[in-house]
């Protein structure tokens, strides 16, 4: 193999990015004197945003992310399959893993959409958000189905080590804030940016109430969680930031 081969299969953690690189849009945001000149820095901020997202988007970025949470669920669910238990899979696909699909679509819907407009302005940035916020309270208000039912014997031990690892993939969740690493300084931030600042708060339900049914269905299928040291009680999760 060659030397530009073994590039071309090299896997980079994402760069890291220093607050220093957006010092000049933090100036633009915080010495803004009017509401244009505001809106300008917020819409370079989401700029930066994006392309930090174009960036851990490159295959050859390794950077652990909503997908993989998707993924190992699906792995979950394929060894429920597997093993026969359709009850469990079928509940976890239509309960959680279709869930964190949509999800995804619509993160990556929403970044199509600003990478596509050229010149972000905040009328664009507020269309964005208002998709983003209202999946955000439909996951608020969601009515989880009734756990399976179990038949037979009890549970089987695999059924159990399946469930766990699901909820070890939502548990493991990396933040989107970590994801980020500051990119677009104070105006891509969540305290400024109302885009980052309504996908932080998607997550974040979302990590919440997906965590709480699935230490739920751990304990239904046997599981016994009391004092565990990994995993914590969703009372405590959900006093938690991500």
């Amino acid at each position: 193999m060659t030397a530009a081969a073994e590039d071309d299969n090299l896997v980079y953690s994402p760069t890291p990015l220093l607050p220093e690189i957006f010092l000049d849009l933090d100036l633009m945001l915080l010495t803004a004197v009017d509401d244009d000149a505001y809106r300008s820095a917020i819409a370079a901020g989401t700029r930066e945003v994006i392309s930090r997202f174009e960036h851990l988007a490159d295959p050859r970025v390794f950077c652990a992310s909503a997908k993989s949470v998707v993924a190992e669920v699906a792995a979950a669910i394929n060894r429920l399959t597997d093993m026969g238990d359709n009850r469990v899979a079928q509940w976890l696909t239509t309960e959680v893993l279709d869930l964190l699909v949509a999800q995804e679509q619509l993160h990556e819907r929403c970044i199509d959409t600003l990478r596509a407009a050229g010149d972000i302005d905040i009328c664009l940035i507020s269309e964005v958000v208002s998709s983003i916020e209202a999946t955000a309270a439909n996951v608020r208000d969601r009515r989880f189905a009734p756990l399976p039912e179990c038949c037979g014997n009890g549970w089987d031990y695999n059924v159990k080590l399946a469930v766990l690892a699901a909820m070890s993939a939502e548990m493991r969740r990396n933040p989107l804030r970590k994801q980020l690493d500051g990119a677009g300084g104070a105006a891509g931030s969540a305290e400024f940016n109302p885009y980052v600042r309504a996908m932080f708060e998607l997550e974040l339900v979302t990590h919440r109430r997906l965590y709480r049914i699935l230490y739920s269905l751990a304990e239904h299928v046997g599981v016994d969680l009391r004092g565990d040291e990994l995993f914590q009680a969703p009372e405590v999760v959900e006093n938690q930031k991500l």
